[in-house]
């Protein structure tokens, strides 16, 4: 609906509008969404971003087969915090990732699993909720 064929009265605060007994006022408050400051959105946004990257970087970081690592290094190398991409560059990191049942002799990891290999999907199952839920909080954002 153009807020400009309403039947109401622009103020600096919004429109406000009347219908026989009902009334209704529209506020529309552009600091809350615009800039970088931590109480704009895109402030709070971008700071859930970071804290979700590093959150899942940290996080799945635990479940990465260990031997040098390397690998777990390539993830903190290959990820742009704040960019909503986590990525463990690197020749070999894919193949890590996908394939089941290696024989790592080596891992020094306890809680890496050689059945499950997928270490964001493991990190994912164990604590993506909570993630979801913080953040919610972080942004202001209801279910």
């Amino acid at each position: 609906m153009n807020p400009n064929n309403w039947n109401g009265i622009k103020t600096p605060k919004g429109w406000t509008t009347a219908n026989g007994s009902i009334k209704a006022t529209l506020k529309w408050n552009p600091a809350r969404f615009e800039g970088d400051g931590k109480d704009s959105w895109n402030g709070r946004f971008q700071a859930a971003q970071e804290w979700l990257d590093k959150t899942v970087l940290n996080g799945s970081n635990v479940f990465v087969p260990k031997v040098t690592g390397m690998l777990q290094t390539l993830g903190v190398i290959g990820t742009v915090v704040g960019s909503g991409q986590v990525i463990w560059l690197g020749p070999y990191a894919r193949r890590q990732y996908y394939l089941f049942n290696r024989k790592t002799s080596q891992n020094i990891n306890p809680k890496f699993d050689p059945t499950e290999p997928r270490w964001f999907e493991r990190w994912k199952a164990a604590n993506g909720q909570q993630a979801i839920e913080t953040v919610k909080q972080m942004v202001g954002g209801q279910e």
